[in-house]
């Protein structure tokens, strides 16, 4: 009797979790490692070009889009008084596959760059560049677990970039944007994943 309860039990929970992933899907981030011979950015004055250069400077991402509509890339910069966004690059998820596309953030020859699949992306927006005197104190964090569920509508940190001349970094391990709390005496650079349930190309 006990085994058959134990049975009926397992089938439910199988139900319920089939259930919810065809019925309530998320999106989600699950960072990869470069392959050693992945092309990387060089960037030119008018133009970006793929060349062999350094690797440490990207971090890719797989991404699975599921029930999201369209996302955006976007890159925040400044400090504890004024962090605002600085570009932002967006997508309509109907051009990507939902089930797998790669990301890639980061900054090659002080330029933030962005990679979706194959198309990349130079943020010179008000010639975002990064200073010579803006380095950083201890390397990137970066989004180094999977992280599913994703919220929708919500920046989803990806990369944070530390800049002081002073101090040092102590990571306050936000996953969110609303959630980050900058601190004083730093400069950053953030990039950020939002995914949306609305088409933001038609807004």
């Amino acid at each position: 009797m006990k085994k058959k309860y134990i049975v009926i039990f397992i089938v439910v929970l199988f139900i319920v979790g089939v259930a919810l992933y065809l019925f309530f899907p998320h999106p989600y981030i699950k960072p990869i490692k470069a392959e050693q011979n992945l092309e990387d950015f060089i960037i030119e004055e008018s133009y970006v070009k793929l060349k062999n250069s350094s690797s440490n400077q990207i971090f890719y991402y797989k991404v699975k889009a599921r029930k999201a509509k369209s996302f955006s890339i976007d890159v925040y910069k400044g400090d504890k008084n004024n962090l605002k966004a600085t570009a932002q690059i967006f997508e309509n998820f109907e051009n990507l596959n939902k089930n797998n596309f790669q990301v890639g953030v980061g900054t090659i020859s002080n330029t933030p760059v962005i990679k979706i699949d194959d198309s990349v992306h130079r943020i010179d927006e008000d010639r975002v560049w990064i200073s010579e005197n803006e380095k950083p104190v201890s390397g990137y964090h970066w989004l180094s677990q999977k992280y599913s569920p994703s919220k929708m509508n919500e920046p989803l940190i990806l990369l944070t970039i530390y800049f002081s001349s002073t101090y040092s970094i102590h990571d306050n391990g936000s996953y969110y944007l609303k959630d980050f709390r900058p601190e004083d005496n730093f400069n950053y650079y953030i990039f950020t994943i939002t995914f949306y349930d609305y088409d933001i190309t038609k807004k």
